[in-house]
């Protein structure tokens, strides 16, 4: 019980009431399962933040696409060629809508030059061979050499082929 104590108040959601109230409860003959189950309550009711278990897919989409943006603003054309799809469709939030090649080209030609993605929140639900991502993403760059920072928003999809995802479909809208 005191390794338990010493955990939650390293900042894991107990506050300084609950400790005192485990402390006093450590200290009465309580049976050992009530005292777990009376920790995990007061964590579960007092925890502001909520955590949530990803699956090893939805690592490897959110790992992918932290990498795909890297790609974007680093120009690393091979990787892009690699993970966009053939038939992708590319929907900026300017209505530029792109092909694989359209995508690829524009990047390499500095059309459009990323210099940032920082991704602010994303969420990935995996539907067998189908992964769809959403999320908020800040996005600085040029775009035909006039610089733009935007917020956006973003849908996007993969879907396994070959044994390897790919991006078939970015949709994103500017928010404010």
């Amino acid at each position: 019980m005191g390794i338990l104590i010493r955990w939650f108040s390293k900042g894991f959601a107990c506050s300084v009431q609950n400790l005192l109230f485990l402390r006093r409860l450590q200290k009465h003959s309580i049976g050992m399962h009530l005292r777990y189950l009376t920790v995990f309550l007061l964590v579960y009711i007092n925890s502001d933040a909520q955590v949530y278990s990803q699956t090893r897919t939805e690592l490897t989409i959110t790992a992918l696409e932290q990498r795909r943006f890297e790609a974007m603003t680093h120009q690393d054309l091979p990787f892009l060629e690699q993970v966009l799809a053939e038939n992708v469709t590319y929907a900026h939030s300017n209505g530029l809508v792109e092909n694989k090649q359209q995508h690829i080209e524009n990047i390499r030609t500095g059309n459009i030059t990323y210099q940032e993605m920082n991704v602010e929140e994303s969420h990935t639900d995996v539907y067998k061979k189908t992964a769809v991502t959403h999320g908020i993403v800040q996005v600085n760059g040029l775009y035909k050499g006039s610089p733009f920072h935007i917020r956006l928003g973003f849908t996007d999809v993969y879907v396994k082929q070959k044994r390897k995802w790919k991006l078939v479909a970015w949709r994103s809208v500017k928010l404010e």
